[in-house]
């Protein structure tokens, strides 16, 4: 009689083992011993020997599958030579299923080992990729340390300038304070002559820094008449240095001033005027400049067009928010601008509101600088 397998869901064991319970299903009905064989070997009992069986065999456990009963014999000592030809031919048939089901097991196993090689192939080069990146900030951060260091080195070097600086008055400029002995550029105490009190200034060998700004910067540069005659900002970033600063450091002699613009494309620029001077209060801080440098990479535009005409910005006033000084009757440029400045009617020169420089357009960032001649 056929009997049908039990499946899969009814057994709850795995493939392999499932496979061999249902040999034993099909033919229990047909010879016990080919029953208890696939048992013995489905529940792992050790059969490497001669296989032994003997009759009668008792049952030892009974398991209950659904609507199905699978018996397990006990194993006692049997020749094979006992078995009649059917049975040992039946027994050779179940024993090649066997052997080719355990060859398909291995095929199995192999396959998932590939599988599994795989998968840990692709998480190692997960984790590579993933170390590459970690070595790469790693790499970004100590390039700032390193920078950071420099920057520390740097500072210390302009304390230790200062503190070499020759004993006596006070530089007048940062001319003097490399005179007195400076070497590195930095924040250091200057007082020009017959003004009131030092002040700090930055300085980069003979130069004296009178502005800088950056396009987006956080600095706001749109400031009251005050403001600017005194000054504002951080020496070390964004900074205007004070109308009444630069006027007294002016006219003690002549000067020249450059002034250094980036791009927004990143290419650095400059115009440089041979002589450069910011008048007093009472005359608005008036801008004199002349004697543009040719060889300047960046256009005149402090004296562009015919003196006096509406985008010449020498000879004019200073101009703020809350005091227009400018060239423009309908309006304010200062407060279209957002910025203090020399402004006529109004600009092709805003190094303050809006940074530009024509024919660059808006700019990146720009600084001033002076030094005496």
């Amino acid at each position: 009689m056929f009997i049908k397998p039990w499946s899969k869901e009814e057994t709850g064991y795995t493939e392999y083992h499932f496979k061999l319970l249902c040999i034993g299903r099909i033919v229990r009905n047909k010879m016990k011993t080919v029953l208890l064989i696939v048992l013995v070997h489905l529940t792992h009992f050790t059969v490497s020997q001669e296989l032994h069986l003997k009759k009668p065999m008792s049952v030892s456990a009974v398991k209950t599958v659904g609507s199905n009963t699978a018996y397990i014999y006990n194993i006692e000592t049997l020749k094979f030579n006992d078995l009649n030809l059917t049975e040992k031919s039946t027994l050779r048939g179940v024993q090649t299923i066997i052997s080719a089901l355990a060859e398909h097991r291995v095929q199995e196993d192999q396959q998932k080992m590939k599988t599994d090689i795989t998968q840990m192939n692709t998480v190692i080069q997960q984790q590579a990729v993933l170390l590459s990146k970690i070595n790469n900030i790693v790499k970004q951060q100590q390039t700032e340390i390193n920078q950071l260091k420099e920057t520390i080195v740097q500072m210390n070097n302009s304390k230790n300038s200062v503190a070499q600086l020759s004993p006596g008055p006070i530089p007048r400029d940062c001319a003097e304070v490399y005179q007195n002995g400076a070497t590195a550029p930095g924040v250091y105490d200057i007082q020009p002559l017959n003004f009131s009190q030092p002040f700090k200034a930055y300085c980069n060998n003979t130069w004296t820094y009178i502005h800088h700004k950056t396009h987006g910067s956080a600095l706001n540069f749109h400031k009251d008449w005050n403001s600017y005659k005194n000054g504002f900002g951080n020496l070390d970033g964004d900074f205007w240095l004070g109308n009444e600063k630069i006027h007294a450091l002016t006219k003690q002699g002549k000067h020249s001033l450059y002034i250094g613009i980036t791009t927004l494309q990143g290419r650095q620029q400059f115009s440089l005027y041979k002589s450069f001077k910011v008048g007093a209060e009472n005359s608005n801080y008036e801008l004199i400049v002349s004697e543009y440098d040719k060889s300047s990479s960046a256009e005149d535009n402090l004296q562009y067009g015919q003196a006096g005409g509406d985008y010449y910005h020498g000879n004019r006033a200073f101009s703020t928010k809350d005091k227009d000084n400018d060239g423009w009757v309908e309006g304010s440029c200062a407060n279209t601008n957002n910025g203090g400045w020399w402004y006529a009617n109004c600009l092709v020169a805003d190094l303050t509101g809006q940074l530009y420089w024509y024919d660059d357009g808006s700019i990146q960032s720009a600084f001033m600088k002076i030094q005496k001649t």
